[in-house]
């Protein structure tokens, strides 16, 4: 199961959104890790509330800037609570 590591940062964004940098880390571990989130959040003891998580992933391309990463996040986050909410979308 994905892990945050030492190198990561996690932040919250604004509002209910959160993100997690993850240096060198392609989009299949970031994919790998907003499956592992999704899992643990759905399966945490919430004193027996329901829990979901949405979860958008973009991956850095040469030549992105910070808002074009967090924006191609973005739009994958609402794909996402588009989809049904609980799951992880992403490139």
């Amino acid at each position: 199961m994905a892990k945050i590591k030492a190198e990561d940062i996690e932040a919250r964004l604004g509002g209910e959104e959160f993100v997690v940098i993850m240096p060198d880390a392609g989009a299949e571990e970031g994919q790998a890790m907003g499956n592992a989130l999704c899992s643990r959040l759905a399966y945490a003891d919430w004193q027996h509330i329901p829990v979901t998580v949405s979860i958008g992933v973009a991956a850095y391309v040469p030549g992105d800037k910070v808002e074009s990463l967090l924006s191609r996040a973005d739009g994958f986050l609402y794909k996402a609570k588009a989809s049904g909410r609980n799951c992880v979308i992403g490139n």
